[in-house]
């Protein structure tokens, strides 16, 4: 690289944090609203299809292939480049978002949820192609020290379609981020969710599902979504925009999203295959927390 190349890299890395700073956290971070926004609404109509077409309640099968297939367009969506793809996926995204809304009959369930996955899955396309971008754009925009919080600031707008227990995470992970490292709270998230759902996976028959204990339940599920989210639901976003070099980044950091696609939807189909045996699923979550915490103490 030219001397004069590096030498405006060096001058964004030292740069004080500035307006201009900002701007591509706005943008990116509204694309990632949208996303996310289009990955789960669907669950809010998911009551309203099985009423209008299944007689009241919609079919396992049925949620499942609705719930996963966007995820399964995101795979390839999230390999599929750079910035040259970047406003054809957010025009795609607006298509078949529009396109959804339009998936209706006045009987036929079966056609509908046909019409309704075939615009879920470029849906998904769409959005795994955007998705690497906006982590891609952040880091590359963000001075040196205040990189890791700008780029979790991008991921923090999707917070709106949480409950409050998720935001505290979110705000938390934006504070911490710079100041702790990536890794370790990466390490901190998957060891105490690991504690908290096996708190509730182990006496889960003996008292959570006898007792009726809510509150205690609510607290400790509430205190494990606080450390989905300041832990790796946010550092898995950021970590991939940094550790890559610039020339590999975007394809590296839409490589990792794509295998954490692919875990979800093993997720979507075997645990609501699994739904009646609560104590089993836990366990095989922290057993999935503990691979996390593995891999993590392999990152750089």
């Amino acid at each position: 690289m030219a001397p004069g190349q590096l030498r405006v890299l060096y001058a964004l890395d030292v740069a004080r944090t500035q307006l201009y700073h900002f701007m591509p956290v706005v943008i990116a971070g509204m694309g990632f609203f949208t996303e996310a926004y289009d990955f789960f609404a669907v669950s809010l109509v998911m009551d309203l299809i099985g009423y209008q077409y299944y007689q009241g309640h919609t079919p396992r099968g049925v949620s499942a292939a609705i719930s996963a297939i966007a995820l399964c367009g995101a795979i390839p969506g999230q390999l599929m480049g750079r910035k040259r793809i970047y406003g054809a996926m957010l025009v795609l995204m607006v298509i078949t978002f529009l396109a959804s809304g339009l998936s209706f009959r006045e009987r036929k369930g079966k056609n509908v949820v046909t019409v309704l996955c075939f615009f879920r899955f470029w849906l998904g396309v769409s959005i795994g192609g955007d998705y690497p971008l906006s982590a891609t754009t952040m880091s590359e925009y963000a001075n040196r020290r205040r990189r890791g919080a700008l780029i979790a600031t991008v991921f923090v707008t999707q917070r709106t379609k949480l409950r409050y227990t998720a935001g505290p995470g979110y705000f938390a992970a934006f504070a911490f981020v710079d100041r702790i490292g990536r890794v370790r709270i990466q390490l901190l998230g998957f060891t105490m969710m690991s504690v908290f759902v096996i708190g509730l996976a182990a006496p889960y028959d003996q008292h959570w599902s006898k007792h009726k204990d809510k509150y205690g339940f609510a607290v400790m599920y509430a205190m494990t979504t606080f450390f989905v989210n300041f832990g790796p639901n946010t550092t898995v976003f950021v970590i991939p925009a940094e550790i890559f070099p610039t020339r590999l980044r975007s394809a590296c950091h839409g490589i990792a999203g794509a295998f954490g696609k692919m875990s979800a939807i093993v997720g979507v189909f075997a645990f609501r295959y699994n739904e009646n045996h609560v104590p089993r699923t836990l366990f095989e979550l922290v057993a999935c927390n503990i691979a996390g915490i593995v891999f993590t103490l392999l990152l750089p």
